[in-house]
């Protein structure tokens, strides 16, 4: 009886990736088929200690880690190799060389990079949005990736849990595709009395 049970959860389990993978391969063509969109985002973060911390803003998303998000009097642009962070209040940008863990935004990452070294789970419906889980084996930032699609395969929830049991719920609603944008739209430019502090 137990052989039996070993073999049904070894077919269970081997189902249960297929259709994750499955799942993936959905996703990644419903986000290949267009060349940009924008948001209306809210982002939800627990420290898991009962500190809780929310933002809501705007995004703009292009494939190969190009964005712009706004919030709370912040922007930063993005346009695949530099990373801009400027505070209006403060009247500085800070410029960064980009790297994949810089932002809970790198969409592409969590598609193409991580699922390469996860374990792959698919997530049942919860609120009229199923999905796939990802379990880096070898990441140093995140624990689990759930990402959640609506029936046409949009993206409409991103939940990340990083190594410190810390939880981001990213939810994007109104989302609007294909926008007609500039060459130089995910680059800063700095006008006259903005402070440049560059690491790069």
């Amino acid at each position: 009886m137990f052989r039996i049970f070993g073999i049904l959860l070894v077919v269970v389990i081997s189902l249960s990736a297929q259709d994750a993978n499955s799942y993936l391969r959905n996703i990644i063509t419903k986000f290949e088929s267009i060349s940009n969109f924008k948001a209306d985002f809210s982002q939800v973060a627990s420290s898991g200690i009962g500190e809780n911390f929310s933002v809501s803003g705007e995004i703009t998303y292009a494939t190969k880690n190009k964005f712009v998000v706004s919030f709370s009097g912040q922007e930063i642009y993005c346009n695949g190799e530099t990373v801009w962070n400027y505070n209006e209040k403060q009247k500085r940008v800070v410029i960064n060389t980009f790297e994949e863990q810089f932002s809970t935004f790198t969409i592409d990452r969590f598609l193409y990079d991580l699922p390469k070294d996860s374990k792959l789970k698919f997530v049942e419906n919860e609120d009229g949005l199923s999905g796939i889980s990802l379990v880096p084996q070898n990441d140093s930032q995140f624990r689990e990736i759930v990402i959640r699609t609506d029936a046409a395969f949009v993206i409409k929830k991103i939940t990340l849990v990083d190594q410190g049991g810390a939880t981001y719920n990213i939810t994007l609603e109104n989302i609007t595709y294909n926008l007609p944008l500039s060459e130089d739209y995910f680059n800063y430019s700095p006008i006259e009395g903005i402070k440049v502090i560059d690491f790069r």
